[in-house]
């Protein structure tokens, strides 16, 4: 229940500035039993890291977001996001 609540305070108090950010939103998100939220900013967190040449962090993250995804019902939108994350794996 705090990590939801750490979540949604970070996303309201740092609206404009999400982006430095996005691993402690995965994080409460992920602790706080949001999936999607979690997997969404582990994803965007990702892709700082790679961005950042921080390649095992990134590796963690994806493999963090590709397990939360498994919580998500079988929709398209969960499909595409496990394809987006295999393929980052790749790159």
């Amino acid at each position: 229940m705090i990590h939801a609540q750490a979540g949604l305070a970070i996303e309201a108090v740092y609206a404009g500035q999400l982006e430095d950010h996005y691993s402690e939103l995965a994080r409460h998100h992920l602790r706080g039993n949001d999936a999607a939220k979690a997997a969404h900013y582990a994803q965007l967190a990702a892709e700082q890291a790679l961005g950042h040449g921080a390649y095992t962090e990134a590796a963690n993250l994806i493999d963090t977001a590709l397990k939360v995804l498994d919580r998500l019902p079988e929709t398209d939108d969960r499909l595409r996001s496990e394809l987006a994350f295999a393929l980052s794996r790749v790159q």
